[in-house]
């Protein structure tokens, strides 16, 4: 009718953040985005030529993990390490309690995360892991514009890189590591860290968005 709001396309589309990095971790002062849960970067990472040398601590489950804040709705976020020796992980982490990952040593891959108190391992996949790219992503929910459904707010995949193909390993309800299921106030970030006392990272990609790419398969 004359005169009432008419609803259409929007005119414009948004501008894409600019938070996307790719970091090789190589200058011995890292960039302002790192933050380790139980301390500072210089006592989980060592800076080479090569990329970085990532340390265990005694302290906690992750109090090693090298970290950097999610600033965006949907992202990808790709860690490469070399594992010739050792083993290493690329986490999402709202706290000790609420949290899921990728891990991989020089054999194996596996989709692992915990729910309160309850821990999980989703999958594993035999992989020549001794130079592998770890993938986490957050994308839109499947079900989250179906009508009687309960999910959401969006899906994490948890798998890794082989060439140009993405393995998905698991496949994740976002709303468990949320402050809105989990509680708390600091929001996710995502980290890289060392599964056994010693691992190589050789490089860590970030990309986000602000509209939400669709998961590729329903649950």
């Amino acid at each position: 009718m004359d005169g009432w709001p008419r609803f259409g396309a929007p005119a414009h589309e948004p501008a894409s953040p600019g938070h996307a990095f790719f970091d090789q971790l190589t200058t011995p002062t890292l960039h302002p985005r790192w933050v380790v849960p139980a301390g500072e970067p210089d006592l989980v990472v060592r800076a080479g030529a090569d990329g970085a040398e990532l340390v265990r601590t005694p302290s906690t489950d992750h109090g090693s993990l090298l970290c950097a804040r999610v600033l965006d709705p949907f992202w990808q976020v790709e860690a490469a390490f070399d594992l010739t020796e050792g083993g290493g992980r690329l986490v999402l982490r709202l706290d000790d309690r609420h949290w899921c990952a990728v891990e991989a040593d020089a054999t194996e891959v596996r989709a692992t995360g915990q729910a309160g108190p309850f821990a999980q391992t989703f999958q594993r996949a035999e992989a020549d892991a001794s130079d592998i790219v770890l993938v986490i992503a957050v994308v839109a929910d499947p079900g989250a514009d179906a009508l009687g459904t309960n999910s959401g707010p969006d899906e994490v995949q948890l798998g890794y890189r082989q060439g140009e193909t993405v393995v998905v390993l698991a496949r994740l309800d976002g709303r468990y590591f949320t402050p809105e299921v989990a509680g708390g106030f600091t929001g996710r970030v995502v980290g890289i860290g060392a599964l056994t006392d010693r691992t190589r990272v050789r490089s860590v990609r970030y990309r986000g968005t602000l509209r939400a790419p669709a998961a590729d398969s329903r649950r």
